[in-house]
């Protein structure tokens, strides 16, 4: 079968192509900005933690420093809690608690901060001199507040907290005098992070739109210029076979590419040709062009990314098509390439499951 390339592969894949980019280049913005999403937020909710593990650290050195002909201990939790209050003029900070080295609450300030104990899993934590941050978007305080006889209005309120836990001890030991706990008021941070999503929006709209536009334009163009073009392709015998769907589709995905390139290599007249064929145990599939065929020096590294004849590819065609090929237990191999024109060769294994009827909705169908 023979057809003009206006006829069969602009309406075709020109479409397909198009649509297919564009929705792939909108799931990658977007999974980019949840990552950077993540990434960010992670680093607004250490941030009071990274300032107030060092400045404590710092202020029992220089507490004991203070104190070097006299006997000083920690174990008066009073005087390590006034050192950790010391530390805590934060803006924000609504409680400090204090913990012993197994993460049982000793000391709170103020005192209607109900006690309780950190998990083992916090302890093992800290002992290991990682600092712990946690933000709760809306928490009840009455998890941390104790209710009075008459009701406490506060302890029913909703609020954004931040809980930074950090480790104490002095900077010449490693070893953990206990854990300070700090509650401080997440509002600032709850509007960071709503600023943040309104940011990343806006930049993964304008982002599409703009690579939605220019990605586009590039295709319309490209099939616009083949339109002109003189190019026949022909198609030959059947490959009487069925594919589960991800696996047709990934082959039709790299026949297309196939095919691009074999349209870019000619200049203006030619033909490009599909044959396929079977043996035994595989399927066949040749796309041959009547180009001028690849040089040498790319000859050599074909499949390898960066390698490209075309003035403005990036060569990372060739090289994806063969990884999916190979994912699934395909080959994608140049077969011949010379002044006259170019051959590649597909190779998959037939298919081994017998399909019924019932089951032909799971199947696609690769006729060449």
């Amino acid at each position: 079968m023979k057809s003009k390339v206006n006829e069969l592969l602009i309406p075709n894949l020109g479409y397909i192509s198009i649509i297919s980019i564009v929705i792939i280049l909108g799931v990658v913005i977007g999974q980019n900005s949840l990552n950077l999403r993540e990434k960010i937020r992670q680093q607004i909710i250490t941030r009071d933690s990274e300032v107030l593990y060092p400045i404590t650290v710092l202020q029992i050195t220089k507490a004991k420093d203070r104190i070097l002909f006299e006997p000083w201990s920690f174990e008066s939790e009073l005087d390590l809690l006034s050192v950790v209050l010391d530390s805590s003029e934060l803006k924000g900070v609504i409680s400090v608690r204090l913990f012993d080295v197994d993460g049982i609450l000793t000391e709170a300030v103020p005192k209607s901060f109900k006690k309780g104990a950190l998990t083992r899993t916090d302890v093992s934590q800290l002992i290991k001199l990682e600092p712990l941050s946690r933000y709760h978007e809306n928490i009840r305080l009455s998890e941390f507040i104790h209710k009075s006889v008459n009701g406490n209005p506060a302890a029913d309120s909703i609020v954004p907290l931040l809980e930074v836990i950090i480790p104490l001890h002095d900077k010449e030991s490693d070893a953990i005098e206990g854990i300070a706990q700090f509650l401080i008021d997440g509002s600032d941070i709850k509007n960071e992070f709503a600023k943040l999503d309104k940011n990343l929006l806006q930049q993964s709209v304008i982002n599409f739109i703009i690579g939605s536009i220019v990605v586009s334009m590039m295709l319309i163009w490209s099939f616009h210029r083949l339109n002109k073009l003189n190019i026949e392709i022909s198609i030959d015998d059947c490959i009487d076979d069925q594919l589960e769907n991800h696996r047709s589709n990934i082959l039709i995905l790299i026949l297309m590419n196939l095919v691009q390139n074999a349209i870019e290599a000619i200049e203006e007249n030619g033909t490009i040709t599909l044959i396929s064929k079977q043996s035994d145990s595989h399927n066949i599939i040749k796309v041959s062009d009547t180009g001028t065929g690849i040089s040498e020096s790319i000859k050599l590294k074909l499949f390898q990314p960066v390698k490209s004849d075309k003035k403005k590819g990036n060569g990372i065609g060739l090289s994806i098509s063969r990884q999916l090929a190979r994912h699934l237990g395909d080959e994608l191999s140049l077969e011949k390439t010379d002044e006259f024109g170019t051959c590649f060769t597909v190779t998959f294994p037939k298919s081994t499951n017998t399909l019924n009827d019932e089951n032909s909705n799971q199947t696609s169908q690769v006729v060449m």
